[in-house]
């Protein structure tokens, strides 16, 4: 794919949600050229209306992937609860199970393009793209509607601080949980806060997993954002976003991401409270008591996490939570 090429592929974001998407987001809309819209869920309903209709693309998927690839990280050999929560049945206004999944991919594939190109257009954008969290299990489904003609931009955070954020946004874990059922399967949970933690530490790994396969297959497609890359040096992090969606960055294009009119941002009353980067929200992980990083400690290990880690560039950071876990099993 030659860099002309790439100047014209819709950007699509995703990553677990508090991992820095809508960070991301409103610093890509500040550029002149590229509109990023709201959360829409429209991929993800257009992915759910696929499967319904018999294509079982993403548990196929990775069903095959495990049984293929022999030299998988641990992290994706374990990951058994890796599947999207299923739904039951047919809502009003959703398609019936019988329709022809070709027709519904053309129906999609064509409503999406064009209602995201007026959108564009009536921002003056030249491109556009999508932050859509929600749809990060269905990744190869997106790439499936969109002909393997886009860009992926997946967000990602230290999990501890990633979790902890999500606790601090969803401070009733019963609430917390339901948020993070509406994607995932978390039958097995309850609504305590020792297992809000265990099933934020799930999602994780699944979404670490469904990050890996659409990164085998979809290659040179597929960046990784490390969070704490882009709020400790966002001009440097920025720059190579923008470098992998070939584009240029602007001047001043940081900080009209703060003053200018905001177009992703209307759920994240945090982000709206902001009026620029800042890094307080890096290491805070750090400052647990014993017990409650304990807690977390845990329910890494459950899961996983330090090889998800590691996968993700964060051997550094993986090797302090080992050290911090044989620590606290020693006391």
């Amino acid at each position: 794919m030659n860099s002309l090429e790439r100047s014209d592929l819709p950007i699509i974001i995703l990553g677990l949600g508090r991992s820095g998407s809508t960070l991301l987001c409103e610093l890509l809309n500040a550029h002149s050229r590229i509109y990023i819209s709201d959360e829409s869920w429209l991929f993800y309903r257009a992915a759910l209306d696929l499967i319904d209709a018999g294509r079982d693309w993403a548990p196929g998927l990775l069903d095959s992937a495990l049984e293929s690839v022999a030299e998988a990280p641990a992290f994706l050999k374990g990951a058994d609860q890796m599947r999207p929560r299923l739904r039951s049945g047919s809502l009003v206004g959703e398609v019936p199970f019988e329709s022809d999944p070709g027709a519904i991919k053309s129906a999609w594939s064509a409503w999406l393009g064009t209602i995201y190109s007026d959108l564009a257009a009536k921002h003056g954008a030249a491109r556009y793209g999508d932050k859509c969290p929600g749809a990060s299990p269905f990744a190869m489904l997106i790439d499936h509607l969109l002909d393997r003609r886009c860009l992926y931009v997946w967000t990602v955070r230290h999990p501890i601080d990633l979790a902890l954020s999500w606790m601090e946004r969803w401070r009733d874990p019963r609430v917390l949980i339901d948020v993070l059922g509406r994607v995932h399967d978390v039958s097995r949970f309850n609504g305590t806060e020792h297992d809000a933690v265990r099933v934020i530490m799930q999602a994780y790994l699944s979404h670490v997993s469904y990050l890996r396969l659409l990164m085998e297959n979809c290659p040179g497609r597929v960046m990784i954002c490390r969070y704490e890359v882009l709020a400790g040096s966002p001009e440097e992090s920025l720059s190579e976003v923008h470098s992998f969606l070939n584009e240029t960055l602007e001047p001043k294009q940081i900080e009209r991401a703060f003053t200018d009119r905001r177009r992703v941002s209307g759920g994240d009353p945090k982000f709206n409270h902001s009026h620029g980067i800042h890094g307080r929200s890096v290491d805070r992980w750090r400052h647990l008591d014993a017990d409650s990083l304990a807690v977390y400690l845990e329910a890494a290990c459950e899961f996983s996490i330090l090889d998800c880690m590691r996968f993700l560039g964060y051997s550094e950071a993986a090797g302090e939570l080992a050290r911090a876990m044989r620590f606290a099993k020693a006391c």
